[in-house]
């Protein structure tokens, strides 16, 4: 009696704030990645319809720039669809032994026109002898591959060059 009690409960939101900052950020990322190719494919359009459809040479060269960007959107959206699995726990891991070296030299293969567009020497270090398996999500995996030799592209300067290697960690994994 005539005592004031209660229960004080502290929360600490620091990791909250934290991860709401993130989410805010990425959202801002992502609605620019996705802004800019269809700004390019609605002035692309315009110019068209503006009667550039009329000069062959030069609707076929913004059709293939709007397939371009067209194929870039897929892929930002391919992306995120995947987050959202990876986020939502839906993927289930296949983990098995890959040959790296072989999956490597199938994408060097895919981006081949993309290298000598960019002028960009490929020197691959990695071989069956040298990594004989690793063990992955083989499609994960090829994602990852796919993503980071994408930007190497993308980020790299004419005449530049990417390397591929690899090593065995110290407890031979």
């Amino acid at each position: 009696e005539g005592e004031v009690s209660g229960v004080l409960v502290l929360y600490d939101i620091t990791e909250i704030r934290r991860l709401e900052r993130l989410r805010q950020e990425f959202v801002a990322n992502v609605s620019h990645e996705l802004k800019t190719p269809l700004t390019s494919i609605k002035g692309f359009i315009e110019t068209l319809l503006g009667g550039a459809v009329k000069d062959s040479e030069r609707a076929q060269t913004f059709l293939k720039m709007m397939e371009e960007d067209t194929e870039r959107l897929n892929r930002l959206i391919g992306d995120l669809l995947e987050l959202s699995k990876l986020e939502s726990k839906e993927v289930t891991l296949k983990i098995g032994p890959v040959d790296l070296a072989s999956e490597l030299q199938k994408l060097v293969t895919v981006f081949e026109p993309r290298f000598r567009e960019k002028k960009i020497s490929v020197v691959n270090q990695i071989s069956s002898n040298h990594i004989p398996k690793v063990l992955a999500d083989s499609d994960r995996l090829k994602q990852v591959l796919i993503n980071l030799i994408d930007n190497a592209v993308k980020f790299n300067r004419e005449n530049g060059q990417i390397i591929f290697s690899a090593e065995r960690s110290k407890n031979g994994k």
